[in-house]
């Protein structure tokens, strides 16, 4: 069977957008409006080379099959669409996207070599996304509308993902409640000491499942990373980084630039990363149980 590259469209979910056009044509199952083309040409680099995505190898090869007098490297006139092709010339041409998948034929005796020399620069072209991964999670801008689909790699991406979310879960509901409440808590969960297991839960669902961290001092990262982390430390390490949050949370220590650990302006730690491991050790032992009293009378006071 050929090997066949494939550029696909975006499906963009508009399902709690306000109604607009973008949100009309997804209910009516279509990205673009019907017969209209997003039309493209090799990008250029700074330096005014074309942005083939050809390795030389894969140049020598394709010059080769197309009887040796072709020139496909970067500063080549046939990657340049605003000259027409003489008659029967061989030569890029604006490419037309259309509201469905593009399919070219990459190997075999039958390949089209234009298939393959078209399938390379669009595969690298700045308005095309490397992967749908690559495009939801930020690394493109939100108007993109085709992706590279190599299936066997976004299957293995999926594969993967749904792993690591499966394990997380799975690891999240061995540990007991008040484990779960100080996870979520050093995650940026708020969660309250006398919260129920099923508000627990499913806080933890939710976090899991997300595609980032939308707030908090890990808005931005993978939620699935940022718990692992947590999940490492030992029960001691986590009982003593929930203190640390606990203290923060209500204002006996503060966060100031830099991430430095302030009482007042006294200046406690270098982080709370720094503050977790000497409250961990013998000598930070009575600052622990410093801080465990004044936040007992701290609670007691705001009931």
């Amino acid at each position: 069977m050929a090997r066949i590259g494939k550029i696909s469209v975006i499906k963009k979910d508009y399902s709690t957008a306000f109604a607009t056009m973008e949100t009309s044509l997804r209910q009516n199952g279509m990205s673009m409006f019907p017969g209209t083309k997003r039309r493209l040409s090799p990008a250029r680099k700074p330096d005014g080379s074309y942005i083939t995505g050809l390795t030389a190898d894969m140049q020598k090869d394709l010059e080769a099959r197309f009887g040796g007098d072709m020139d496909l490297s970067p500063r080549s006139s046939f990657w340049n669409v605003s000259i027409p092709p003489k008659d029967g010339e061989a030569k890029v041409q604006m490419y037309p996207l259309e509201d469905r998948d593009h399919i070219f034929v990459l190997d075999g005796p039958d390949a089209p070599l234009m298939d393959i020399i078209n399938y390379h620069w669009l595969k690298v072209h700045p308005m095309i996304a490397k992967s749908l991964e690559a495009y939801e999670g930020g690394e493109y801008p939100a108007d993109t509308m085709f992706f590279v689909n190599d299936e066997e790699y976004e299957e293995e991406k999926r594969y993967q993902k749904s792993k690591l979310l499966n394990e997380a879960i799975i690891k999240f509901t061995t540990f007991s409640v008040e484990k779960r409440k100080k996870i979520m808590r050093l995650v940026g969960v708020p969660v309250t000491d006398d919260a129920k297991e099923v508000i627990v839960y499913n806080l933890g669902n939710d976090f899991l499942k997300a595609a980032t961290i939308q707030t908090g001092p890990y808005k931005g990262q993978t939620p699935i990373t940022v718990f692992n982390k947590f999940a490492e430390f030992n029960d001691e390490k986590i009982e003593v980084a929930d203190l640390v949050e606990k203290i923060i949370a209500n204002s006996i220590y503060r966060v100031g630039k830099g991430g430095q650990v302030y009482e007042g302006d006294l200046k406690i730690a270098q982080d709370k990363e720094s503050l977790i491991e000497e409250l961990l050790t013998d000598k930070g032992q009575e600052h622990r149980l410093e801080l465990e009293s004044r936040l007992k009378v701290k609670l007691i006071a705001k009931v």
